[in-house]
């Protein structure tokens, strides 16, 4: 995993996005998971496969508004470039039918939920932590 930063001047940015560009077409990648607004949108722009760009979406509400105003831009962004990239993942049904109706492509969307069954998996007690940490060192 690589991190490019996209601080500073408008200059610093577009060679920070070239520089993205260029390490995505460099990998030779079978897929590009791309989770969160931003970097599914620019997966999307520069995977040479677009089909092979998997946007991963785990937020409910893409025009919260805690959301800063460029990240809504973005996501509709990502509505539009989802038509033509590989699968949309949610994380909730309420993800998928929020997303889908501002245009996000429905014949891609899957859904893989995330959590855990309550009754069958405990939260550990106090002492069962200090038992594990003493026992991880």
């Amino acid at each position: 995993m690589r991190e490019f930063k996209l601080g500073g001047t408008v200059p610093d940015k577009v060679r920070s996005l070239m520089r993205l560009r260029k390490a995505i077409h460099a990998s030779d990648a079978d897929i590009v998971h791309a989770w969160m607004y931003h970097s599914a949108f620019l997966a999307s722009l520069f995977a040479p496969n677009r089909k092979r760009v998997l946007i991963a979406i785990h937020h409910t509400n893409p025009f919260d508004p805690g959301l800063p105003l460029a990240t809504r831009l973005i996501a509709f962004g990502c509505s539009l470039a989802s038509r033509w990239s590989g699968p949309v993942v949610y994380v909730a049904n309420s993800a998928k039918v929020m997303h889908e109706r501002i245009g996000f492509s429905k014949r891609k969307s899957l859904i893989v939920h995330v959590g855990v069954d309550e009754a069958t998996i405990i939260p550990a007690t106090p002492a069962d932590r200090t038992q594990s940490r003493g026992r991880l060192g």
